[in-house]
């Protein structure tokens, strides 16, 4: 259920970070791991504010906590997974979450 929680809010934030554009979510099995890829064609992340996005009350929106990608990563990790972002202004962001699973074929 937490897991839900955290593509959710992934999910969210991709939505409010656009006027109009895409939002898709990728997942792939590779080598015992799950890797799900959620991007965005939103206006990016600065350079000076991706380092800071999983920080706790760190926010760049007016009626925001900053306490959403926090929790991401937080569930993430409770999963023993790993979470980052990258990001070029202009052209949007993707998430890339690691989680352990899958069958090895």
């Amino acid at each position: 259920m937490l897991l839900v929680q955290c593509l959710s809010n992934l999910l969210r934030n991709a939505y409010e970070a656009m006027e109009r554009g895409i939002v898709s979510v990728e997942v792939e099995k590779a080598h015992r791991k799950v890797i799900i890829l959620i991007t965005d064609t939103g206006k990016g992340i600065p350079a000076d504010e991706l380092g800071h996005i999983f920080d706790p009350f760190f926010t760049t929106k007016d009626k925001g906590m900053g306490i959403g990608l926090y929790l991401a990563r937080k569930i993430v990790e409770a999963h023993d997974g790993r979470i980052s972002a990258r990001s070029e202004a202009g052209r949007g962001t993707t998430f890339i979450i690691h989680l352990p699973g899958g069958r090895h074929e």
